[in-house]
């Protein structure tokens, strides 16, 4: 399970690249994780999909990012939160 604000830190636009020089960080990077933080801001792992589809396409349009990019990061991360499966044991043969 990854925290909303390690998930943001982690896909960050920064303008250093891995050597340390600095670069020019594209505009639809800054956009796109702009709208992504409005949205994970305002939901949380359990918030219905429905919701979260809403809140995805609202804060892209307000960025002007594109929803694709804002809702390929949601759905990794909530995808990343969502709960491991329960495996179920009947307990027939235990007697």
């Amino acid at each position: 399970m990854i925290t909303a604000t390690a998930y943001l830190n982690k896909i960050e636009p920064t303008p250093a690249d891995r050597r340390g020089r600095l670069r020019d960080v594209p505009e639809e990077q800054t956009r796109v994780f702009a709208a992504v933080r409005d949205v994970l801001r305002a939901s949380d792992p359990g918030t219905p999909f429905a919701h979260v589809v809403a809140l995805s396409m609202a804060a892209a349009q307000r960025h002007g990012a594109d929803a694709a990019l804002v809702w390929g990061h949601v759905r990794r991360w909530r995808a990343a939160n969502r709960p491991e499966p329960v495996q179920l044991v009947l307990g027939l043969n235990d007697a």
